[in-house]
């Protein structure tokens, strides 16, 4: 029953730059050779790994589930990322 942050708003001008630089983010993608993506796949799931309890606060806080259910989606999510 507690705020525990406030998010602001965003705009159409803040939609358009999140637009662009996701734009830019796929080109910079493409450009990649598989095992260039699979390196860096890898790396963002051993990060989520060291931070998997870190994570699952936030996800409990944030939708109002049980911890060890928050716990769950991480792991389901690092799999998913491997």
């Amino acid at each position: 029953g507690e705020t525990f942050t406030h998010v602001q708003r965003a705009t159409a001008r803040d939609l358009d730059f999140i637009l662009s630089e996701r734009r830019d983010a796929q080109d910079e993608m493409d450009k990649l050779k598989p095992y260039d993506r699979s390196a860096i796949l890898k790396k963002v799931a051993k990060l989520l790994e060291e931070r998997q309890s870190e994570f699952a606060y936030f996800i409990a806080l944030e939708g109002g589930k049980p911890l060890k259910d928050a716990k769950v989606e991480v792991t389901r999510a690092i799999g998913t990322i491997e």
